[in-house]
Parts: structure tokens; C-alpha cells; sequence
């Protein structure tokens, strides 16, 4: 049994060895067969090879594209008479966004000199590297394509593009607003509108012609554009400038002491933004805070003293806070006022008297005091009796002991004409000194003539004369017993 297994194992050994012989030298033979083709067809292909490259010595590559026009396989000659009869029957019809129209050759000014323009095209071919043009296109340059006129293209579209953006959008900046919601400035993106740029239209129609392009077709890239967009540096840089601005809580000073402040209510009202020439700049509207100014602290800070009456400087407030507003600076800042008038002093010793009108000869100032002998109830510069001419005022202490309305004052009798010296018409009379001397309106004086020295060249002749307004109040304050204090 081992003897035959051992047999049948060395016959199948003799049977695989001679099938391999078989196997090999069938191999041997297709590997000839192989070379032979392989031989073959690499001739073939040189052949082919050489007669394109000898070929293309005088004709434009497979995939040669010159001005738009596929020019394989053509002489210059042919390419020359096939781009001036492109160019001579062109037209484009340019349609999208609300444009519908078409143009020609005539419209764009469109000329070409087709014979430089393929000689030129032709020299830089490579006639070696024919092969390459059988799987992609090559776009050749001369210099010297199609010319356009860009000028008679924009006149072209020009009324096209005016009447379509009558009724268009116009594009929107990115924009810097305040939120209500999140209590401050954010930054909105812009948009785009509907409105067309008509440079933008006519660069597209330009491009087109220059490589023969029949159809423009009009998209976004030829909407205008906003000048400010939402990644601008200046866009961010204005949100946070004014978000540190409404914040600011300004301290506001008058001799030395705070009396307000103004803080982002107030000052949020005044923030605008300039969008000139794409950058985006905050700024502080001067009226708005000067309006606040006027409104708001003349109400704190307005007052007077017996010697000085002032108000707000509005205007000169306003200068000064709307450049500190725009520096984002917190610094207490004094508030500038105007004397609008001031009052000679209080007469010494008023204090002791209590109830009496004061009348000052030197400063040409008079005052009613309350019981108090503190209180004034009425002031009023006055002009009093003329020294010079021997008609001082009486001084001393006196009673109101005459009042009357609209009556004559008479001077004494003028000896040669046995006429009163002199007849002053007055409203209100309130004599003190042997119905002489009193007070009383004298509406022939000019406002600016009471006070000062005024009395010393043209005072009355005895009486305290009076601004009509200021008799009548003092008229309506005062009654019969009033004590009169007349001193220089």
C-alpha cells in the first residue's frame, strides 16, 4: 500500500512539470506578438506625432482659443477673416437684474485687426505640445484682441441703468443701532438693494465683447454696493466707542460743588453716526446737548445773591462738554454761567431796622426789606435828587405819609412867569418827605440812566425817581406809615 501511494505522488510531479513547459512557452509567444504591436503602434503614434507638430507649424493647436473664437486646427488667415465677421455681426443681449437689451458691434465702438491679431495668437503657440490641446482648451493672449470702446458702452446703457434704478433699492450700510433690549450699540449687517451700479454693468458687457460673448447675464456683482460693511474695522470700533460714551456719568460742577450730572440718558439722544466714505465715526450732536443744557441745569443752577443775579451759559457749557462726551472722559466739569446783572451792595446796619425801604444815595440803589430787616421784597436802581443844583434828596428817616395815583407834580412858581417851574405827569405817588420829596415812575428816563451817577448831572429835584414797573410794585408792596431810610 505505501509502494503505490509513493508511485501515484511521483507521477502527478512528471504531469505538473510538463503543463508548465506548455504554460511557458505560450507566454513567449505573446510577449512577441506583444512587441510586435507595441513596436507598431509606437510608430504610429510618432508618425501621427510628427505630421500634427509639422502641421501645427502653420495652424493653431487643437484646443487653441483666441478672442472666444476656437481657432484648432485654423491658418491665421482663417482665424483673421473668422474674427472680423465675429466681430462685425456682433451682438449681446444683456439680461438681469430688471435690464432687458441688446447691442452691437456699433454700440460698443467694438473694432479688430484680425490678421495682427492671429499672426500675433499663432507665434505663441507651441506646435511641439500640440498633443496637450486634445484635452483642454488654452485661452491665447495677444495684446492686441478685440477693442471696446468702454466709453460708448457705459452711454449705451446709461439710460437703461438711470430709468431701471428710478424705482430701485438702494443699498443700506452696515449699520451701528442701538438695542433696546440688550441696553446698547450692536452693529447690523448690510444690504443690498435693487439698485445697479452702472460701472459695474458696463465693465460686464466690456469683458464679454473682448472674448465675443453673445449673452451678459447680469447678477449680484453688478448691484451697488454699500460703502460700509459689517466686517469694516471702522464699523466695530464705532459700536465700541459709543457703547463707553452712554456710559459716562459726567459730574457737574458749579463753584466747586456737583449740582447734575449728565449720563447716558441724556447723552444717547445726541449720538450720531457719519457713514462719509466708508468709515463709520460717532459723533455728539452739538444742539442736542446745548438743548440740555438749557433746559436741564438752568433749572439747578440758575439763582442770585443780593449783589449778583446769573444763568447757565448754555452755549459755552455745550462746547466744552460735547468734546469731553467725544473723548469718553468722566472729569467733573464746571458749569459756565453769565451775570445777566449785578447790584450794588447792602447798606450797613439794614439788619436793626426791620420793616423799611432803604434808600442809598451813593449807590443810587433802594430796597424794601421785611420785618425781618433781612428780606429784601423789592429792589430798584433809582436816580434821586440833583446836589449840583441845590435839589439833594432830604436824608434821614421818614414816614410814607402821601400816596396817590395819576396826579401833576408842580415845581415851585417861576417869579416872572408866575407859572410852575416845571409839571410831571406820574402814575404813582408815594411822598415821605412834606409831600415833596417821594417816590414815583419817571417814564421819560431811559432804562440805562438809573442808577450809577447819573443823579449828579441830570437827578430830579428831590423826588426818588423810579422805572415805571418798579413804582408799580413798589406801589402794590407798600402803604401809608412805611418807614423811608435816606443816607448816603
Amino acid at each position: 500500500m505505501a509502494f503505490n501511494l509513493f508511485k501515484h505522488k511521483n507521477d502527478s510531479d512528471n504531469s505538473t512539470a510538463s503543463s508548465a513547459a506548455v504554460d511557458t512557452g505560450k507566454k513567449r509567444v505573446r510577449n512577441r506578438i506583444i512587441a510586435g504591436v507595441s513596436a507598431a503602434a509606437v510608430a504610429i503614434l510618432a508618425s501621427t506625432y510628427g505630421a500634427g507638430r509639422a502641421y501645427c507649424g502653420d495652424h493653431f493647436p487643437p484646443g487653441s482659443v483666441v478672442c472666444g473664437i476656437d481657432a484648432s486646427w485654423m491658418t491665421a488667415n482663417e482665424l483673421a477673416i473668422e474674427l472680423e465677421s465675429s466681430v462685425a455681426d456682433y451682438r449681446n443681449v444683456i439680461t438681469g437684474d430688471g435690464l432687458n437689451l441688446t447691442l452691437t458691434a456699433a454700440d460698443l465702438g467694438m473694432t479688430v485687426d484680425g490678421l495682427t491679431v492671429a499672426h500675433t495668437a499663432l507665434a505663441k503657440c507651441n506646435a511641439s505640445a500640440w498633443p496637450l490641446g486634445l484635452f483642454s482648451k488654452t485661452a491665447i493672449a495677444t495684446g492686441v484682441d478685440v477693442s471696446v470702446d468702454r466709453q460708448m458702452a457705459a452711454d449705451a446703457v446709461a439710460d437703461a441703468v438711470w430709468n431701471y434704478n428710478q424705482t430701485a433699492t438702494s443699498p443700506t450700510n452696515a449699520q451701528v443701532v442701538y438695542d433696546d433690549e440688550a441696553q446698547a450699540y450692536v452693529t447690523v449687517p448690510e444690504q443690498l438693494g435693487t439698485l445697479l451700479d452702472a460701472d459695474a454693468v458696463t465693465d460686464a458687457i466690456v469683458s464679454d465683447a473682448l472674448v465675443l460673448e453673445e449673452e451678459t447675464k447680469l447678477d449680484e456683482a453688478q448691484l451697488a454696493r454699500p460703502d460700509v460693511l459689517i466686517d469694516s474695522p471702522s464699523l466695530a470700533s464705532a459700536c465700541e466707542k459709543a457703547n463707553r460714551i452712554v456710559q459716562l456719568a459726567i459730574p457737574l460742577t458749579f463753584e466747586g460743588s456737583t449740582v447734575a450730572t449728565i449720563d447716558g440718558s441724556a447723552i444717547k439722544p445726541a449720538v450720531w453716526f457719519d457713514y462719509s466714505y466708508g468709515n463709520v465715526t460717532p459723533n455728539v450732536d452739538f444742539d442736542t446737548i446745548w438743548n440740555w443744557c438749557y433746559d436741564t441745569l438752568n433749572a439747578v443752577v440758575n439763582g442770585e445773591t443780593e449783589t449778583r443775579v446769573w444763568e447757565v451759559n448754555s452755549w459755552e457749557t455745550a462746547q466744552s462738554l460735547v468734546p469731553q462726551i467725544d473723548s469718553v472722559s468722566d472729569a467733573p466739569l464746571e458749569v459756565a454761567t453769565i451775570t445777566i446783572e449785578t447790584r450794588p451792595p447792602e447798606s450797613e446796619g439794614h439788619e436793626q431796622y426791620g420793616r423799611h425801604i432803604d434808600v442809598n444815595i451813593t449807590t443810587q440803589y433802594a430796597r424794601l426789606y421785611d420785618t425781618d430787616g433781612k428780606t429784601v421784597l423789592w429792589r430798584s436802581p433809582i436816580v434821586s435828587g440833583n446836589p449840583n443844583t441845590g435839589y439833594g434828596t432830604a436824608q434821614g428817616w421818614f414816614t410814607m405819609d402821601w400816596r396817590d395815583e395819576d396826579i401833576t407834580l408842580y415845581g415851585p412858581e417861576d417869579p416872572e412867569t408866575h407859572k410852575p417851574q416845571w409839571a410831571s405827569p406820574v402814575r404813582w405817588w408815594m411822598g415821605f418827605y412834606a409831600n415833596s420829596d417821594g417816590f414815583h415812575d419817571a417814564d421819560w428816563r431811559w432804562e440805562e440812566e438809573f442808577g450809577g451817577d447819573t443823579y449828579l448831572w441830570a437827578g430830579s429835584h428831590g423826588c426818588v425817581n423810579l422805572p415805571i414797573e418798579k413804582a408799580h410794585e413798589l406801589w402794590d408792596l407798600t402803604d401809608y406809615g412805611e418807614k423811608v431810610y435816606v443816607h448816603e
